[in-house]
C-alpha cells in the first residue's frame, strides 16, 4: 500500500500541535503535512524538531494563504510573490519539507499566464525544492484561479522544471465530477502528491468513493509519494483511522 501522511492541521484536533506529530506517528503514519506553518504559533525549527522527534517526513506544506487564499496567480502581487517566495523557501528548507503547495489565490482571467511565470520563478530560484500546484474546486473557493486539471497539465507544460507537478486531491476532483483514478491515470506522471477525503461530506475517505481500489491503483503504478489523510473527522480522529 501506499505511504500515508497525517494533515495535522485537520486531523488530531483535540490535542495541540505539538503533540500532534507523535500522535501522528503512534497512529502508524509516515508522514505528515501542514497546510500553512507561517499561522503555527510554533517557529519552523519547533516543528522541523517535531517531526524529526516522531520520525516523520515533513511531506508538504502551503505557501501562505493571506486573505486570498494565496496570490500566485493574481497579476499585480507579482513582486509580492517573489518576497513570498524567499521566505518560504528558507521555511520549507528549516522543516525539510518535500513538496510546497504554491497556492493560486483568487485570481481573474489571466491567472494562467500569471502563475506558470511565478512557478518558473519559484523553480529557477530553488532547483532542488519540489513545487505542487493544486486544483480547487469552484464550490469550496469561488474565484480560485486554479480550478481545472486539464488547466494543471497545461501550466506544468509551460512551466516544464522537473521541480514542479501537481497535487491530487480527491475531495476536489469529486467536487468537479472526475473520478480520481481517471484523473490519475491521466496525469499520473505530473501528480507528486495526493489528499484523499470522503465525498460528499469530507470526513475520512471511506464514504462516496472505493478508496481501496484506488490505493491499490497507485500501488500497482509504483507510485512513490505519500498518500494524506486531508479530512474532517467524524469524531476523535483515532477513532476513524481504519480507513487505512
Amino acid at each position: 500500500m501506499p505511504r500515508f501522511c497525517a494533515n495535522l492541521t485537520m486531523l488530531f484536533q483535540e490535542i495541540p500541535l505539538a503533540k500532534r506529530f507523535q500522535a501522528a506517528a503512534d497512529a502508524g503514519f509516515d508522514a505528515v503535512e501542514l497546510l500553512w506553518p507561517d499561522e503555527a504559533e510554533e517557529s519552523p525549527e519547533e516543528l522541523a524538531r517535531l517531526a524529526q522527534n516522531a520520525d516523520l517526513e515533513f511531506a508538504l506544506m502551503d505557501t501562505p494563504r493571506g486573505e486570498t487564499w494565496g496570490i500566485a496567480a493574481q497579476a499585480d502581487q507579482q513582486i509580492a510573490f517573489l518576497s513570498q517566495m524567499v521566505k518560504t523557501i528558507d521555511m520549507a528548507d528549516i522543516l525539510d519539507a518535500t513538496h510546497v503547495h504554491v497556492m493560486a489565490g483568487l485570481a481573474g482571467d489571466d491567472a494562467s499566464d500569471v502563475l506558470t511565470e511565478n512557478l518558473i520563478q519559484a523553480c529557477d530560484m530553488e532547483p532542488y525544492q519540489s513545487f505542487v500546484i493544486e486544483p480547487i474546486s469552484p464550490q469550496a473557493v469561488p474565484g480560485y484561479g486554479l480550478n481545472s486539471f486539464d488547466q494543471a497539465a497545461k501550466i506544468l507544460a509551460k512551466v516544464d522544471r522537473p521541480n514542479a507537478g501537481m497535487l491530487l486531491d480527491t475531495f476536489h476532483a469529486m467536487n468537479m465530477g472526475h473520478d480520481p483514478l481517471q484523473l490519475w491515470r491521466k496525469h499520473g506522471d505530473l501528480i507528486q502528491h495526493i489528499q484523499v477525503s470522503g465525498y460528499p461530506k469530507r470526513h475520512e475517505p471511506v464514504d462516496g468513493y472505493d478508496f481501496p481500489a484506488f490505493f491499490k491503483a497507485l500501488d500497482k503504478a509504483d507510485y512513490e509519494g505519500v498518500v494524506s489523510g486531508e479530512y474532517n473527522p467524524k469524531g476523535e480522529t483515532k477513532d476513524g483511522l481504519r480507513w487505512f
